[in-house]
């Protein structure tokens, strides 16, 4: 087949095919999961946002959805860092909960669960070329971005019927990409402050991890609890994006576990 090198590099840089790639393999590869919504337009009224969804995919029997965000990039690394410097793995994360109990909304937003794969939980994300001092960072743009689709998407399928219905929707933010992920580790204690920088770290290649960081530009208030010291007011005010390499996200699909997630003390919890 004859090809136009300059048109397939246009093509190519659109990122489109990374997308229709990642739809043919969830189609190909999963049976439990399917793509449910392409190009997928949304609104939110909160922040003022919209654009598309590039996919959402959908487990069959639950329902949940992880909503994703592809990015095509070329011959490039994303570093990963947490506070502690470890690659301690962890399993919460939170996600849109949506629940009904019956037929009246018991729970209707970002809520904290323990869901696997145990993955390392990042804070920041360092890109070749990329300086903190731009203000929000290539990944706090399009995690933010998509945390607001999600919430769209979530407000959107409101009232849509659960089948299962003592399982509430889920909704996981999950960007995937061709970039290589590393998570650096490092002795949090002996970090230099004459110099701001490390002097060493264990560079860690993983298929995929979480980052948990306030991602959102319309962040709920702080309640009275959270500003008298009782609980973390920033971790209840963050999100939980997933970043996965492409080649790994069926995989990931496969670990990720919405069927035997235990919601009793959960559902106890939720807000009337």
């Amino acid at each position: 087949m004859a090809t136009d090198s300059d048109a397939l590099r246009v093509v190519n840089s659109s990122g489109f095919p990374l997308q229709i790639a990642v739809q043919n393999a969830v189609g190909s590869e999963h049976s439990q999961w399917r793509v449910v919504h392409r190009e997928h337009a949304w609104r939110n009224a909160l922040d003022g946002g919209n654009g598309f969804i590039d996919l959402v995919v959908q487990h069959q029997e639950t329902q949940d959805c992880v909503v994703v965000e592809c990015k095509r990039v070329q011959d490039s690394t994303w570093f990963f860092l947490g506070h502690a410097g470890s690659s301690k793995e962890r399993r919460q994360c939170k996600v849109w909960v949506t629940y009904f109990e019956a037929g009246a909304l018991r729970h209707f937003g970002w809520s904290d669960i323990s869901v696997q794969p145990w993955t390392p939980e990042a804070q920041f994300c360092c890109v070749r070329g990329q300086s903190s001092n731009n203000g929000n960072t290539f990944l706090e743009r399009v995690a933010g971005e998509l945390v607001s689709s999600t919430e769209a998407l979530a407000v959107e399928e409101r009232n849509y019927p659960q089948v299962t219905i003592d399982h509430p929707r889920l909704y996981f933010n999950v960007i995937v990409t061709t970039a290589e992920l590393q998570f650096v580790e490092f002795d949090s204690n002996a970090l230099s402050l004459d110099t701001g920088m490390l002097a060493n770290a264990n560079f860690k290649v993983v298929p995929y991890l979480r980052v948990r960081k306030q991602f959102s530009t319309h962040p709920e208030p702080l309640s009275a609890q959270q500003l008298n010291g009782r609980g973390d007011p920033d971790r209840a005010r963050e999100n939980t994006v997933f970043v996965v390499t492409a080649r790994h996200f069926t995989e990931f699909l496969r670990e990720l576990d919405v069927k035997e997630i235990d919601f009793t003390s959960f559902r106890q919890s939720l807000p009337l």
